[in-house]
């Protein structure tokens, strides 16, 4: 049985015997006249059944959701409690803090400006934001000099500028100045403007709910979890600024997703800006646009925002082929703190109420054959059985995602052996274990057994000068900002000096968790004698050989090792 524990909440909020439903209704939802009641179809249905089950594993206290197709809202699911010691029920007008999804709010904003010619995208930020940038820890030197609003819109602010993507609440908050500098006028005030003229009603930033007392009325109370995984009371963040704090409705949400789509906010043009991938210094794109996140599945765009923060997450998924909307708040972190969404290379796919969307309204129009509703929970060989069948590369990526996403629900519940069981499963039928292969395999160093934390070390020695290549897969950030977790350099032993150090900007994601991160390198190294290290014991995880806390790379190789390729 959940164990409630009652804690001091840091937002009032007026919920009791005379909460009812706002009167605003700004969809007629899809009936059958002749039995006045939603129809819904098989998929429908499945993806209902398969929210609710996720609900229950991740023991979600309530969340709304619905499918939006054109200006319509076609499906709904409301689960749980939006109040569990009270009873109340979570419901299509259920209020839930946004937390990050507020950028596609504030993302609108800053396009509004552009096109009445307020803002420039390409205008730099400096010196205006200086002291501001010092407190991010943003270096002042002529490389950050040239920091754009363009930069802080699609989180490619971090030196060197416009090189890489890192999401950053805290820098895309910076907005908020830019903003009220630009127009005189504050962000909210932007926002409530959009809202008011389109007649949506139960929006608002967190800060401002004392004037919005419906909105208070109907805000669904937080919910966090204690060391045990028992359900306890929590706290909403209070600041609003750019990058979070508005609380809204998944109708109020469709709403605005419906004026968007129908270019009552902002123009054709200014749409297409934000759904299009940056374009990085490089010439390499990113994943991310302006407020949303893009990219491709098999030729079918995926356009989405997603909320993650203290007893909050949601997501906007938006397929404009089809013209299809899923949006899903709840009053917990759940929805999204089990999933690797919003890191380079990881697909919204990967969070499984994303995937349960897409299978039950996307994968029925774009494959001939649906794909398999596979029990996680049967055999090892059943399951493999099951996978082996199928031949279509797209069903069979997506069999994939669904696997990650079982396992990281699993790691988040505690629940070490179907972790064990899926990895097992995973390894057998998608890990693809090659051999890193060289030009003359004369191997010279191989530290690739590294399954505990330690220092690891194994010495050689040159005869000639030499050219030598270095493969490493370590434990680190996709840049230099968050660096490498694991420590893997080369010192000359006649001198003392380090000759070479694993960097996190040159390094490559080697497949599985954006963490694991791979060297392939060819280095000139003089005659003489040198030692490798491999060092884990400061690093915050415990990623490793056979203790997998985050999908592994896809050969499995973690170590380096170092090959001699010819004398020079």
């Amino acid at each position: 049985m959940r164990q409630l524990i009652s804690i001091l909440v840091m937002i009032p909020f007026l919920i009791g015997s005379n909460y009812k439903l706002s009167s605003q209704e700004n969809y007629n939802y899809r009936q059958n006249e002749s039995e006045n009641k939603y129809e819904i179809s098989c998929e429908e249905q499945a993806l209902s059944d398969k929210l609710e089950d996720l609900a229950k594993q991740l023991d979600l206290p309530g969340f709304s959701a619905c499918v939006l197709s054109g200006d319509q809202i076609i499906w709904i699911k409301n689960y749980g409690y939006a109040d569990v010691e009270n009873g109340i029920p979570a419901t299509i007008n259920t209020s839930y803090h946004c937390a990050s999804l507020t950028k596609s709010f504030s993302s609108a904003v800053i396009l509004q400006m552009k096109e009445d010619g307020l803002v420039d995208l390409n205008e730099n930020v400096l010196p205006s934001l200086y002291q501001i940038l010092k407190q991010y820890g943003i270096e002042i030197n002529e490389t950050v000099g040239e920091i754009k609003i363009k930069h802080l819109l699609s989180h490619t602010s971090d030196n060197p500028v416009g090189t890489y993507f890192r999401y950053d609440g805290d820098r895309f908050s910076l907005l908020s100045k830019i903003i009220f500098d630009a127009s005189n006028s504050q962000l909210q005030d932007h926002i409530l403007k959009i809202l008011t003229s389109n007649n949506i009603n139960n929006t608002a930033p967190i800060t401002h709910l004392s004037n919005y007392p419906e909105i208070r009325t109907l805000l669904a109370r937080p919910y966090t979890y204690d060391s045990l995984g028992n359900l306890m009371i929590g706290n909403y963040a209070t600041q609003f600024n750019a990058a979070t704090g508005l609380v809204s409705s998944v109708n109020d949400l469709a709403s605005f997703i419906s004026k968007l789509d129908s270019k009552l906010i902002i123009s054709d043009e200014s749409m297409q800006l934000a759904y299009s991938p940056f374009r990085f210094k490089t010439g390499n794109y990113s994943n991310y646009g302006i407020g949303w996140f893009v990219e491709d599945f098999h030729d079918v765009e995926l356009i989405w925002s997603f909320g993650y923060g203290y007893c909050t997450s949601g997501m906007i998924l938006k397929i404009p082929e089809f013209d299809l909307t899923f949006i899903i708040l709840s009053n917990c972190d759940r929805l999204s703190k089990p999933f690797p969404i919003g890191l380079p290379q990881v697909s919204v796919l990967e969070s499984q109420f994303a995937l349960e969307f897409f299978k039950a309204f996307i994968v029925p129009l774009i494959y001939k054959d649906p794909i398999p509703d596979i029990d996680w929970r049967n055999s090892l060989s059943e399951i493999e059985n099951e996978i082996s069948r199928v031949h279509n590369q797209g069903i069979k990526e997506l069999l994939s995602y669904e696997l990650k996403s079982s396992w990281n629900i699993a790691r988040i519940t505690g629940d070490s052996n179907r972790q064990e069981k899926l990895f097992n499963i995973y390894s057998q039928s998608f890990l693809n274990e090659k051999v890193i292969e060289t030009t003359i395999p004369v191997e010279l160093v191989n530290i690739s057994e590294v399954n505990a934390k330690g220092l690891f070390t194994q010495k050689f020695e040159l005869e000639n000068n030499a050219l030598i290549r270095i493969n490493a897969m370590a434990d680190g950030g996709y840049c230099n900002y968050f660096g490498m977790y694991d420590q893997v350099w080369m010192e000359n032993n006649e001198s003392n000096t380090e000759i070479w150090r694993m960097n996190a900007e040159h390094t490559e994601c080697g497949g599985g968790h954006p963490r694991n991160r791979f060297a392939d390198l060819i280095l000139e190294l003089e005659a003489g004698s040198y030692t490798v290290y491999f060092d884990n014991r400061q690093s915050p995880y415990n990623h490793f050989l056979n203790h997998w806390e985050a999908f592994p790379p896809d050969n499995l190789f973690w170590g380096i090792r170092i090959d001699y390729i010819q004398n020079l």
